[in-house]
């Protein structure tokens, strides 16, 4: 996070969001420390997911706090 803020020349993200996680591969209680340290650290002002419903689900069912947004693929079909 540091590296990236250092770069973009930038003290804080205003919206971080975690793309397409898959629950199996993720360690949720170090992805919620890291989130929320950098939160507490002014870093990120505010955080979410960002994937498909069916992934959503199981996030869901959970019942942790993954953020204040939730991004879902856009499901209209252009024709």
């Amino acid at each position: 996070m540091d590296d990236s803020l250092r770069r973009t020349g930038r003290d804080r993200v205003d919206i971080y969001m975690l793309h397409e996680p898959e629950l199996a591969l993720l360690d949720v209680e170090e992805w919620r420390r890291w989130i929320e340290n950098s939160r507490k650290q002014g870093k990120v002002r505010y955080y979410g997911l960002a994937l498909t419903i069916n992934h959503l689900l199981p996030f869901l069912k959970l019942g942790v706090d993954f953020g204040s947004i939730i991004q879902l693929q856009d499901s209209l079909a252009c024709r």
